[in-house]
């Protein structure tokens, strides 16, 4: 069970911190993945990149993510991944084990909805789309520190209540079925054509799911560490330690302690909470 307010423990694979660190990077690798297979970004997807490092610091730095202030941010988002993305930071500084602030979350997703260019009757997909991933954050909570060993209930979350219509669906199914291989996930999503905010998206979902263990060190080595920024990148030449200080950023928020600046400094005070 994961608590607040516990002395911490050292990080180590299937921990929470690691696990979060580990969606964003599969998110970044995925999408530089998918760029190199399709000659370039689909400049259509608009800036749901940027979007996504510009929220995930301001939650980091103690934003609230008042829709009346994120209004023209939400809007500006190409479809409904994209926004999942997006929500992300703030999905998880809701978050606890129990899932204490899903009707908080889904009011929050609501106003989200209400103020995009939404099609008649997909606003409430993004509601549904929005709790399915909390839940699933709330999951991993509670689940951190034990490994990779209950993706099978994925399948679980994928059904919604009620018969709604659940975006996330085809991507829990699609991990679930890759056993959380990324490579694998990476190769059938793109066989299949999906967009590249649902091939993000799964990437995230993988990284929450197995931590950095689970995205393949040639993956990481390729995409993440020792990549070149050569070409056109959609993550303006964005490096781990980047990404490695947001996630630390956005953990110790959650934790309730200070901000960390730099991702060389240990992650104590706020470190996990087993």
């Amino acid at each position: 069970m994961v608590q607040r307010g516990m002395p911490p423990k050292l990080l180590r694979s299937g921990a929470l911190s690691d696990r979060l660190g580990a969606a964003l990077e599969a998110i970044v690798i995925g999408d530089r993945w998918l760029a190199n297979r399709r000659c370039g970004v689909d400049a259509a997807a608009g800036n749901w990149r940027g979007g996504l490092l510009q929220v995930a610091r301001a939650c980091a730095q103690g934003d609230l993510l008042l829709p009346s202030r994120w209004q023209p941010h939400f809007q500006t988002l190409p479809d409904t991944p994209a926004l999942l993305l997006n929500a992300l930071p703030y999905l998880w500084l809701q978050a606890d084990a129990h899932g204490h602030h899903r009707a908080a979350v889904a009011d929050w997703a609501a106003a989200i909805g209400q103020w995009r260019n939404l099609p008649r009757g997909e606003s409430p997909a993004v509601v549904v789309a929005c709790e399915v991933l909390f839940d699933l954050v709330c999951q991993v909570m509670a689940a951190a520190g034990s490994g990779p060993g209950w993706g099978h209930s994925l399948l679980s979350i994928a059904c919604a209540p009620d018969g709604e219509v659940n975006p996330l669906e085809p991507v829990l199914r699609l991990v679930v079925q890759s056993q959380g291989e990324f490579a694998v996930v990476l190769g059938t999503a793109h066989q299949r054509g999906w967009a590249a905010t649902e091939v993000a998206l799964a990437g995230l979902v993988v990284g929450l799911s197995g931590g950095r263990a689970g995205l393949g060190a040639s993956l990481r080595q390729r995409w993440l560490l020792a990549y070149p920024g050569a070409g056109q990148d959609g993550w303006q030449n964005l490096e781990a330690d980047d990404l490695e200080a947001i996630a630390l950023g956005l953990h110790c928020r959650w934790a309730g302690g200070e901000v960390c600046d730099r991702p060389e400094q240990p992650p104590f005070p706020c470190g996990i909470r087993v």
